[in-house]
């Protein structure tokens, strides 16, 4: 599925306080490595932060290879603890809110990639995946027809972009 550049960075943020990010290019018929980033959209919401501010974990992982969960689990912790220092710039609830989501972002996209399917960034694959966790709820009210149970799931274990084929197939997008 192909989209505009940047509409979907800027919808994840509502979509979930946290994303994970694996990119692979394809230029010239030349792969790169697929780069993976994290963020916690929730740094954002203090508004006496400045970008240069906040430290975001960038990991490289060798052309066709996915991070697994404890690579995800380990960025996640280097999210946490580089930022720490940010702490006492931002309301206390919001940092504890923060970082209870935090706690919260198990993802595997190794694992995944197993039932996903295509498109892949194993192998040759190329493209961008985002991997959102907590799903708001908001999602239930936005899209009749999905149980909530079953939607729930499948922002829970599906990228973004294999959400938006499943929703496209149901007739809801």
């Amino acid at each position: 599925m192909l989209g505009e550049k940047g509409i979907g960075r800027l919808a994840i943020a509502t979509i979930a306080p946290q994303v994970l990010v694996l990119t692979r290019a394809s230029r010239d018929g030349v792969l790169s490595d697929v780069t993976a980033a994290f963020l916690s959209w929730r740094v954002f919401e203090c508004p006496e932060l400045n970008l240069q501010d906040i430290r975001i974990p960038l990991r490289a992982f060798p052309g066709g290879t996915l991070p697994g969960g404890e690579d995800v689990a380990d960025m996640v912790d280097y999210f946490q603890s580089r930022n720490e220092r940010l702490r006492e710039r931002v309301d206390g609830n919001a940092w504890e809110r923060m970082e209870t989501e935090l706690a919260q972002f198990k993802v595997d996209p190794l694992e995944m990639a197993e039932y996903l399917g295509e498109p892949s960034l194993l192998d040759d694959g190329h493209g961008t995946h985002f991997y959102l966790l907590p799903a708001s709820p908001n999602l239930e009210h936005t899209s009749p027809g999905i149980q909530t149970r079953t939607w729930r799931h499948r922002c829970k274990r599906h990228s973004w972009g294999s959400l938006l084929r499943h929703l496209r197939m149901a007739g809801h997008l």
